[in-house]
C-alpha cells in the first residue's frame, strides 16, 4: 500500500460521502466542478468549438457544400481583412443562430479552436503557432498561409503575441502557460538541488516531469492519446476511461426535488431576492432630529474623508476591483466632534447602496452608547459572553450568528476606549468564524471589507481590564505582566491588544472640529473640556467645574424652565471666571 501523502484522497472521499448523504441529485458537470474545487454557476455563455483541422480539408472555391465556419471563412467573397475569429463573431454566429438570438435563454457563444494539437505552449512550438495563425491572421482559400516553413510560422506567431495583435484572452492564456512552466522548472530545479545524497538522474527527473505535464494536459489533447498513469512507480487513475454516466451509488436517495427543477427554483428565488432588494420600504435608515436625511453633503471635510474611504472599500469589494484592500481603521475625536453624525451617514449610504440592513452593523460596549448610534451592544451583536468573553462560541450560536453576518460588509464599533482587549479579540474571532457563512476562517476579521473602530482613548477606559492604552503601555515596560487566570484569557488579551494597537491602526483618522457647543462662550468651554480630557489642568479649573456641577443640581427645577438662551447664559456665568483669571487660551 502506498504510504505517501493521501490528504487529497481524504478530501475527495469526504466529498463523495457528503454527496451520498445529500438531499438532491447532482449532475456530472457539477460533480466534476466540486472535485476540482471550482465554483458552480449558471453560465450565460456557451463554448462553440471550431475545428481548425478543416484548414487542410478545404475543397475548391466553387464547392459550396461545406457549411462549417472554417470553410465558409475561406470561401468568403468580401471582408478579406478580418481573421477567422472575427468572422466567427461578426458573420458566422449571426447566420446560424439567427432564430435564437432574441430568445431569453440564449447563451452567448465563445470561440474555442480545437484540432491540430492546438494549445498554448512555452516555448512556442509549430502546432501552437500554426493554430494562432489560422485563427487570428487573415487568410483565404485563394491566399492561404504558408505553413511549409515551420520556423517562419513560429516567428510570425511570436510577433502576433508580442505586438498584441491577437485578442486579450489569447495573450492571457499564453502568459498562464509561461508562468506555469516557470514554476515547474523552479520546482524541478529545487528537487534536483535538494537531493544531496546521490547525483541527480537527469533522465528519470525529466521523465517524471513530462508525465506530470502530460497528465495535466491530457484533457486538452485532440489526438485521443491517453497517459498510462504511472508516476514514480505508482498507478494514478484520473478517470479518463471511466463512464461517468454510470451511478456508483446503488442505494435509495432521499431526493426531494429533481435537479432541473431545483435550478429553476433557485433562479426564481434569486429574482425574488433582487426585487426585494430594490424596494427600500424595509430599510432601517436613521433620521435627523428634524426628520431629515443624513447626506454626504452635510459632512465636514474631515468626516467626508472617512465616509468616502468606507464607501470606496465596499464598492471595490462588490465590483471585484483588483485594487481592493480591506479597510481597518480607527477614528479618533473628542466629544462633540460629530462622530455619531458621521456613523449615521455611513449607515444611510451603505444600506441604500446595498439595499440590505445587515450589510452594516453598528455596536458599542454599553447600551447607552449603542442607543445613540442606533445599534446594539457588541456582546449582543456578536454573541460574546459578558462575564467570560474568552469562552468558545457554542455551535447553536454559530448557526444563528452566521445568518446574522451573512451579508456583513461594514462593522462599526463606537466608544473604542471602553473596549477591553479580550472583548476585541472575541469579536474578531466570532466575526472570523461566522461572517460569509464561516468560509473565511483563515483571514483576520473574515476579510470583511470595512472594520471601523470609533472613539476617544482619553475618555472612559475598560472596567477592570486591559484596553488599548494599558496594552500599549505593557509593551513599553520591562516588567513581566501578571499572569491572567486561564490560558484562553491570556491568549485573547494579547490578541486583542494586537488588534487595537497594530491591525486597527493601519489607518487612523482624527476629527478635530467641535460642533456640540455653539454658544458665544463655546470656545472657552471647549478649551476647559480639552484640558480636563488630557489632564492638563490649570488653576481654577477644578473650582469652576465643581461650581457648575453643584449649581446645576441645586437649581435643576428652575434651570429646566428657563429658555434656551437663559440656560446658555446660566452656564456662561459659571465659566466667565476663566477670563477673570486671565489664563492663556490654548
Amino acid at each position: 500500500m502506498h504510504q505517501g501523502d493521501i490528504s487529497g484522497l481524504k478530501g475527495v472521499t469526504k466529498k463523495i460521502m457528503n454527496w451520498m448523504c445529500g438531499n438532491r441529485t447532482v449532475s456530472i458537470q457539477e460533480a466534476q466542478h466540486e472535485i476540482a474545487d471550482l465554483p458552480t454557476v449558471i453560465c450565460s455563455e456557451k463554448i462553440r468549438p471550431v475545428h481548425i483541422n478543416a484548414y487542410y480539408q478545404l475543397k475548391s472555391k466553387s464547392d459550396k457544400s461545406s457549411s462549417d465556419c472554417v470553410s465558409l471563412y475561406a470561401k468568403r467573397t468580401s471582408h478579406h481583412d478580418i481573421s477567422l475569429a472575427q468572422y466567427f463573431y461578426k458573420f458566422y454566429i449571426p447566420m446560424i443562430d439567427k432564430k435564437k438570438l432574441d430568445k431569453e435563454d440564449y447563451k452567448q457563444p465563445v470561440l474555442h479552436g480545437i484540432g491540430l494539437n492546438y494549445r498554448p505552449k512555452h516555448p512556442i512550438d509549430f502546432a501552437y503557432a500554426r493554430g494562432l495563425l489560422i485563427l487570428h491572421r487573415p487568410w483565404s482559400a485563394s491566399n492561404p498561409i504558408n505553413l511549409k516553413d515551420k520556423e517562419a510560422v513560429i516567428l510570425e506567431a511570436e510577433e502576433l503575441l508580442h505586438n498584441r495583435k491577437v485578442p486579450a484572452y489569447v495573450v492571457s492564456a499564453y502568459h498562464r502557460v509561461v508562468n506555469k512552466q516557470l514554476q515547474l522548472d523552479l520546482t524541478h530545479k529545487k528537487a534536483r538541488n535538494d537531493d544531496c545524497d546521490r547525483p541527480p538522474d537527469e533522465e528519470e527527473d525529466d521523465e517524471i516531469l513530462d508525465r506530470h505535464v502530460y497528465l495535466n494536459s491530457a484533457s486538452h489533447l485532440t489526438n485521443g492519446g491517453k497517459p498510462d498513469g504511472i508516476i514514480s512507480g505508482q498507478s494514478v487513475d484520473i478517470g479518463l476511461t471511466h463512464d461517468w454516466r454510470e451511478r456508483s451509488f446503488q442505494g435509495v436517495r432521499d431526493t426531494k426535488v429533481n435537479g432541473e427543477d431545483y435550478i429553476k427554483w433557485a433562479v426564481e428565488q434569486s429574482k425574488q431576492r433582487n426585487l426585494a432588494l430594490q424596494r427600500n420600504d424595509d430599510l432601517d435608515i436613521p433620521k435627523l432630529k428634524n426628520k431629515g436625511k443624513y447626506t454626504l453633503q452635510s459632512l465636514s471635510k474631515e468626516q467626508r474623508t472617512i465616509a468616502l474611504a468606507v464607501i470606496d472599500a465596499v464598492w471595490k469589494f462588490l465590483t471585484n476591483d483588483k485594487d481592493f484592500k480591506p479597510l481597518r481603521a480607527t477614528v479618533m475625536g473628542a466629544g462633540g466632534t460629530g462622530k455619531s453624525h458621521m456613523i449615521n451617514t455611513i449607515i444611510t449610504v451603505i444600506r441604500e447602496l446595498t439595499g440590505v440592513n445587515d450589510s452594516i452593523c453598528v455596536a458599542a460596549p454599553s447600551g447607552g452608547a449603542a442607543f445613540n448610534i442606533g445599534g446594539s451592544t457588541l456582546h449582543k451583536l456578536l454573541s460574546i459572553a459578558v462575564q467570560k468573553p474568552w469562552i468558545e462560541l457554542p455551535e447553536e450560536s454559530k448557526i444563528l450568528l452566521r445568518r446574522k453576518l451573512q451579508a456583513l460588509l461594514v462593522l462599526v464599533v463606537d466608544e473604542r476606549s471602553q473596549l477591553s482587549s479580550t472583548v476585541v479579540a472575541a469579536a474578531e474571532r466570532h466575526v472570523r468564524m461566522c461572517a460569509f457563512g464561516g468560509h473565511n476562517e483563515s483571514t483576520i476579521w473574515a476579510g470583511v471589507p470595512v472594520i471601523l473602530f470609533v472613539g476617544d482613548d482619553y475618555q472612559l477606559p475598560p472596567t477592570m481590564s486591559e484596553g488599548a492604552i494599558k496594552g500599549y503601555a505593557s509593551r513599553k515596560t520591562t516588567d513581566q505582566p501578571a499572569p491572567n487566570k486561564g490560558v484562553s484569557k491570556q491568549v485573547l488579551t494579547a490578541e486583542g491588544s494586537s488588534q487595537l494597537i497594530d491591525v486597527l491602526t493601519r489607518n487612523v483618522f482624527e476629527l478635530t472640529h467641535a460642533y456640540r457647543h455653539q454658544s458665544q462662550d463655546a470656545e472657552l468651554y471647549v478649551q476647559l473640556l480639552e484640558r480636563v480630557r488630557k489632564g492638563n489642568f490649570m488653576p481654577g479649573d477644578e473650582e469652576i467645574l465643581t461650581n457648575l456641577h453643584w449649581a446645576t443640581i441645586q437649581e435643576k427645577d428652575d434651570f429646566k424652565k428657563k429658555p434656551r438662551r437663559a440656560q446658555q447664559q446660566h452656564i456662561s456665568s459659571h465659566i466667565t471666571p476663566i477670563e477673570k483669571q486671565k489664563t492663556p487660551r490654548y
